[in-house]
């Protein structure tokens, strides 16, 4: 989760990429923080999240404050465990996406999410039982619920 004092408003926001469509990946289209799969020459965990949000965003992560981390969380679609990292980035951060992962990226004030008049229910199926979940739409264009929204509200549980 990479946060950073948006200039415009004097809120702090955080960054969410839109992923690209593509058959291989779980998260298929879905907003989400830049983030990826732990490969064993890494070695820690942080070394992951380092290189894929080089690798999708650009940034330099080092150049980012550690806050800490949040509760592991698990997708619903897979049983794996997701280490959410939390970094204060610099104003003057730059975002370059690689487009053969990434399609777009937005920076969402995180009084957005506090606001429980921008949820909407959404409808989920998986495994063949529908399940409503909470979701917001920012801008029109950027759908965020699932594990990313759980990300955020464990996030909000913490600094409120």
């Amino acid at each position: 989760m990479i946060l950073k004092l948006d200039l415009t408003n004097d809120q702090i926001a955080v960054l969410l990429a839109q992923r690209r469509i593509s058959e291989s990946d779980p998260w298929s289209g879905n907003v989400a923080f830049p983030g990826g799969k732990y490969e064993e020459s890494d070695g820690e965990i942080m070394n992951t999240a380092k290189r894929e949000v080089m690798e999708e965003c650009g940034i330099d992560v080092g150049k980012c404050e550690l806050l800490g981390t949040l509760d592991d969380t698990m997708p619903g679609n897979k049983s794996i465990a997701v280490t959410p990292f939390v970094v204060l980035a610099p104003k003057s951060i730059i975002v370059r996406i690689n487009e053969r992962e990434i399609t777009g990226y937005v920076w969402i004030p995180i009084d957005f999410f506090i606001d429980k008049k921008n949820s909407s229910p959404m409808q989920v199926r998986r495994t063949g039982t529908t399940h409503e979940v909470a979701s917001y739409k920012y801008q029109e264009s950027y759908l965020v619920w699932g594990m990313t929204l759980r990300i955020i509200d464990d996030f909000l549980s913490k600094v409120l």
